[in-house]
């Protein structure tokens, strides 16, 4: 999707797949969040009870990376279960290393995808066992899609790839205007998603860890306020009541305007008739690629007062709620992210959860670890390490 150029293109696709992350149906998958969210914790209680630093940032990656692959094949990548589940995260992560000589240099990048097989894994192994493994559940997926067919019952549209072998399928019976997508496009969509739904959460649920536990006051009152939900029968903090709770949001959203997931400019093309700006009182041409920095407007103090402060409780009250607007880290309009619906969820179950479950402290050289780099999105200089322990539950007497 997010590398879908042409404005109808994108449109069909949008409609193809919005349902498959409509805030309904990240709902109804809350259990499956919460299941994976466990294997994390058992991870976790690991790490603590051997009195090790805990590898948060990469359980957090294969936390993401198990949800997103579950969602678009219906199967899991199981990374958290992995013995080397760290060096299975950093293989995900190759993804966005070759990005800038890919964006800067196109010959190098048409070269790379015209190249045989083994040339790529020679130079990125990691990169090609993924895609390795989204083109073996595709046949998987296009196997049952048209045996479904043949036995002439209703495709399943429970996966994104189910959704997406359907709109293709209508493509050609309706003589759509747009061409059906080949094996290898449908691949290359699968990697995207996979990509896409793995490490910009995975990044942003690092950094908020890191912002709790380097302003002790911001820390205080988020427990403070978790404290006073009820758990369910499970012992455990519901989605639909932490998402709701003022402070906590402020602090998810805080986290997303302090350390924007795209540093760089978006560059846009703009449509036919031009772009008027009142501000400048003139009209950029049509077909002028203009750039948005998500971080220059987030640092704007006429809009954040106080914009290199960390304070959740900006967004509180219907000022917060009038800064929602300003926030752009999943973009806006018929451009924006579309798993912004899944991101949220996570953000908040396994934040909420982790927070009201171990006590936690940074490892050494955290501040330094944090320092971030451009990569497309924002990338750690390096990866987060914690210490935790079981949280002492005070009895009631």
């Amino acid at each position: 999707m997010a590398f879908t150029i042409p404005v109808e293109e994108h449109k069909l696709k949008r409609q193809t797949l919005d349902p498959s992350f409509s805030k309904r149906r990240v709902n109804q998958m809350e259990d499956g969040l919460y299941e994976e969210l466990e294997r994390v914790f058992d991870k976790i209680s690991e790490y603590g009870g051997k009195g090790e630093n805990v590898p948060i940032a990469e359980l957090y990656f294969c936390y993401t990376g198990d949800i997103i692959s579950h969602y678009l094949f219906g199967k899991s990548l199981n990374l958290i279960s992995a013995p080397n589940f760290i060096e299975k995260a950093e293989q995900m992560r190759s993804f966005t290393r070759g990005v800038w000589v890919s964006m800067h240099f196109p010959l190098i990048r048409s070269a790379i995808l015209s190249a045989p097989r083994w040339v790529v894994a020679f130079m990125n192994d990691a990169w090609v066992k993924v895609f390795w493994f989204c083109e073996d559940l595709a046949r998987q997926a296009i196997a049952q899609f048209d045996e479904e067919r043949a036995g002439e019952q209703n495709p399943s549209e429970e996966t994104i790839f189910d959704r997406l072998l359907l709109a293709n399928s209508r493509r050609i019976e309706k003589g759509k205007k747009a061409k059906p997508l080949t094996f290898e496009e449908l691949a290359y969509e699968s990697v995207a998603t996979l990509n896409a739904g793995t490490e910009p959460t995975a990044t942003m649920m690092t950094y908020a860890t890191y912002f709790f536990l380097r302003f002790p006051e911001v820390q205080d009152r988020i427990l403070k306020e978790l404290g006073s939900v009820e758990l369910d029968k499970r012992g455990r903090l519901p989605l639909q009541k932490v998402e709701v709770l003022p402070y906590f949001t402020g602090f998810v959203r805080e986290t997303l305007r302090f350390m924007p997931l795209v540093p760089g400019r978006l560059p846009r093309t703009v449509p036919k008739g031009g772009l008027y700006v009142p501000a400048a009182k003139r009209t950029i041409p049509e077909g002028s690629i203009i750039g948005i920095s998500h971080l220059a407007l987030h640092e704007n103090p006429e809009i954040f007062i106080q914009p290199r402060k960390f304070l959740p409780e900006r967004w509180i009250g219907e000022e917060g709620k009038e800064l929602n607007h300003w926030l752009l880290s999943f973009s806006k309009g018929r451009t924006d992210c579309i798993g912004k619906n899944l991101a949220y969820a996570e953000m908040h179950l396994v934040l909420a959860n982790l927070f009201t479950r171990f006590d936690l402290e940074l490892a050494p050289g955290s501040h330094n670890d944090m320092q971030w780099m451009d990569r497309v999105i924002v990338h750690p200089k390096h990866n987060l390490r914690i210490k935790v322990k079981p949280k002492q539950i005070k009895k009631v007497t």
